[in-house]
């Protein structure tokens, strides 16, 4: 599956449940048997295994539904991460929706990114995080 955004994400930012401002908006890796599913809405619905702790995104600006964030740093566990989710944190993954999905580097090889549990990796991008827009 290609970099995509959760239809019912979009939905909820559509309908004002999810505000890239004021939100807590995070992203966690995953490794092992994570595969996107367009019908998940929350975070406890993605299968595979949590690789290291999510990351809070600090939101630089949201102009024109194109969403900028700062770089952010994760530490992945001792395995091989495959996948990013990016979602807004309500404290609980049963209520945490999810936003997008991220399997794929800027020229579409896929995420592999292997992790010793203490070494920190930049998830560098260009661009933003999020554009609502994309006709």
């Amino acid at each position: 599956m290609a970099n995509t955004r959760y239809p019912l994400g979009l939905q909820k930012l559509t309908q004002a449940d999810v505000d890239f401002l004021t939100d807590d908006i995070a992203m966690e890796m995953y490794s092992g048997a994570a595969v996107y599913d367009d019908t998940h809405e929350f975070l406890d619905e993605v299968a595979g295994t949590a690789s290291g702790a999510p990351v809070t995104l600090t939101i630089t600006s949201n102009t024109g539904g194109i969403i900028m964030a700062t770089i952010p740093s994760f530490i992945p566990a001792a395995a091989t991460s495959i996948v990013v989710v990016l979602y807004k944190d309500t404290g609980s993954a049963a209520t945490s929706p999810l936003l997008a999905w991220l399997d794929q580097k800027a020229d579409g090889t896929p995420l592999a990114i292997d992790g010793d549990g203490s070494t920190p990796f930049n998830l560098n991008w260009v661009g933003p995080i999020y554009s609502i827009g994309g006709l």
